[in-house]
């Protein structure tokens, strides 16, 4: 064996652990600057978002006082009563079954003098509880598309068809 001592350090070793530690320092400079840099990225784009939203919401505000202007008039409504609806109402999807709706509870008269009268409720008719297995979602039976017929909706019927949405099933008396 040889008498040097396995411990030792040489001096090139030693002066390879100083550059590290300088590296080290350097590289955690590095990452506050960048933290720092990041945070400053963060607050503006906080910022921004902020502006962005107050922007967002004049503009869904002007679009919903449109909106209801728009089917006053459709209505036969002045639009100075579309000030009282926004207040009474802030939060109802405007359409024109909502505002005959609105005009006829308080007594709202048209343009031309007359009282709105209100739209008629549809009467919710006989829906027969079926049993079995459901159909896959979206998909119309048999049974879905009488009730469509019933209620004079021919457009849904059609376009049910046309994209396929019904469910063709055989009668249990029919033979396969």
């Amino acid at each position: 064996m040889s008498d040097e001592d396995p411990f030792a350090l040489d001096d090139d070793v030693e002066e390879a652990d100083e550059n590290q530690v300088d590296d080290g320092n350097k590289s955690f400079a590095d990452l506050r600057k960048a933290y720092k840099r990041s945070e400053r990225q963060i607050k503006a784009n906080e910022k921004e978002l902020e502006d962005l939203r107050v922007f967002k919401q004049t503009v869904v505000t002007e679009q919903r006082k449109g909106a209801i202007e728009t089917t006053f008039k459709e209505v036969g409504l002045s639009p100075k009563h579309a000030l009282l609806f926004e207040k009474v109402s802030p939060d109802v999807e405007v359409t024109p079954e909502v505002v005959q709706a609105f005009a006829a509870e308080y007594d709202l008269p048209t343009q031309a003098g007359e009282a709105v009268q209100a739209p008629e409720a549809q009467p919710q008719g006989f829906n027969p509880v079926t049993t079995g297995t459901t159909p896959a979602a979206g998909m119309l039976t048999h049974d879905d598309v009488k009730g469509l017929i019933r209620r004079g909706d021919m457009q849904a019927v059609e376009k049910a068809y046309a994209q396929g949405r019904v469910i063709k099933e055989q009668p249990p008396w029919a033979t396969h």
